[in-house]
């Protein structure tokens, strides 16, 4: 399941989602980064989510898979938030 093709379009479709809020590249890469910080290092931390986890090539794609199904599995991310990027679950 590919979730987003590139930060870039990530960007792109936040902006035009909220657009009274202006989006980049480096501001979600920044939030996504966060987020991954939070939840490997909460109560109950989330293995898989940073590099330094020893998580193979692709790292990229590993990491984003792995906080996706983290995201989903705690219902902080809903499949029916998935369809709106234009992805199915």
């Amino acid at each position: 399941m590919e979730i987003l093709a590139s930060v870039p379009q990530a960007a792109d479709d936040l902006s035009r989602a909220a657009p009274q809020r202006v989006w980049t590249s480096k501001g979600v890469e920044h939030i996504v980064a966060g987020i991954r910080k939070r939840l490997s290092s909460g109560r109950r931390p989330v293995p898989g989510l940073l590099r330094e986890d020893g998580i193979g090539e692709p790292v990229r794609n590993t990491l984003n898979h792995n906080m996706i199904q983290a995201l989903l599995k705690n219902a902080t991310l809903l499949p029916e938030d998935l369809y709106l990027l234009g992805e199915e679950a």
